[in-house]
């Protein structure tokens, strides 16, 4: 975490903060080796300051194949470096963005029925973050 004097951001790293959270170990999250390519399931391994680990479980493999470096889709360090295809990128499941959105109260046509939901979906987000 920083501390209260402000942090500068290491070289080729965006100032703000992003605008995901690190899912950690042993987390689920959808590993593509770019953008829009095909997503495959991965097994979150390690948590860095920048990237995660995954362990990937492509269909065409028996075993686990190992991921380093792998930065969120929608982190501006892609835009500025461009993607390490070996490497990868990652984005939450569609489960995991469903408790996000509910946490958030974004769903929409759901009205004022949402905020007992989404209470508990926050609840629920709190724990698995932790």
């Amino acid at each position: 975490m920083p501390s209260e004097k402000t942090a500068k951001p290491a070289p080729g790293v965006a100032a703000e903060p992003p605008k995901y959270v690190s899912p950690r170990p042993p987390a689920v999250v959808l590993w593509r080796n770019a953008p829009g390519g095909d997503a495959y399931p991965a097994i979150v391994t390690q948590v860095g300051r920048h990237a995660i680990s995954v362990m990937l479980f492509p269909p065409e493999s028996r075993v686990g194949v190992p991921k380093d470096g792998v930065r969120h889709v929608g982190d501006p360090w892609n835009k500025q470096h461009g993607i390490n295809a070996d490497s990868g990128v990652w984005d939450y499941t569609d489960e995991t963005k469903l408790i996000r959105a509910l946490a958030a109260s974004k769903i929409p046509g759901l009205d004022g029925n949402v905020q007992p939901l989404a209470q508990e979906a926050s609840v629920i987000l709190a724990s698995y973050l932790r």
